[in-house]
C-alpha cells in the first residue's frame, strides 16, 4: 500500500517532467526563428520604423526570457503573435522603403 501511494505521485512528476521536455526543443526552434528573422530585418528597421521596432524587441526579448525561466508551453503560446508582429515590422518596412524609392 505504501508503495502504491509513492508510485502514483511519481508516475505523476514524470509525465510532467516528459511534457515539458518535449516542449523545449519547438519552443526553443520557435524563438530562434523569430529571432533571425528580426535579426535580417533590424538594419532596415532602424531606419524606418525604429519605434516599431522597439516594440517587437520587447516582444522578442520577452518569448527569450520565457525560454530562460524554462517556461516552454508559455513561449509557444506566444511565439506566433510575436513571429506576427516581425511579420507585420517587415511589411511596414517595406512599405516604406518603396515610399522612399518613389520620392
Amino acid at each position: 500500500m505504501r508503495i502504491a501511494r509513492l508510485t502514483i505521485p511519481l508516475a505523476a512528476v514524470a509525465l510532467l517532467f516528459a511534457a515539458c521536455a518535449s516542449q523545449k526543443e519547438p519552443a526553443e526552434q520557435a524563438v530562434s526563428k523569430v529571432d533571425a528573422a528580426l535579426t535580417e530585418l533590424r538594419a532596415d528597421a532602424e531606419k524606418y520604423a525604429a519605434d516599431d521596432l522597439k516594440d517587437v524587441d520587447a516582444q522578442v526579448n520577452t518569448l527569450k526570457k520565457k525560454i530562460a525561466d524554462q517556461d516552454y508551453s508559455a513561449a509557444l503560446m506566444a511565439a506566433p503573435a510575436v513571429s506576427s508582429a516581425v511579420s507585420q515590422l517587415k511589411s511596414k518596412v517595406e512599405q516604406a522603403k518603396r515610399s522612399e524609392e518613389h520620392t
